[in-house]
């Protein structure tokens, strides 16, 4: 599966409506440009907000996306982010 938002595709995850194990990537709206940007702002803002019914948990998978390749940031190639209308997950990009 493809998540087109990065914040309601992990709240799916730590609420047991996906399996971290099937997300091939997730395309965000977010500008991140390296680990520690993107830590702080998954730890200060995501985990207090959209991930707050288990914030530990939700920065954990962010992280191990971040760490595993799988976040794609268009926004940093001057692109336009996804738009989730139609909703945040999709079979294909």
């Amino acid at each position: 599966m493809i998540g087109l938002s990065l914040s309601f595709c992990v709240k799916d995850i730590i609420e047991g409506r996906v399996a971290l194990e099937s997300v091939e990537k997730i395309i965000s709206g977010t500008f991140f440009t390296d680990r520690d940007m993107f830590h702080t702002g998954m730890k200060h803002g995501y985990c207090h907000t959209y991930w707050r019914k288990d914030p530990e948990r939700a920065h954990q998978i962010a992280m191990h996306l971040w760490d595993a390749g799988k976040i794609d940031q268009p926004r940093s190639r001057g692109e336009k982010p996804p738009d989730i209308h139609d909703g945040h997950w999709s079979a294909e990009q």
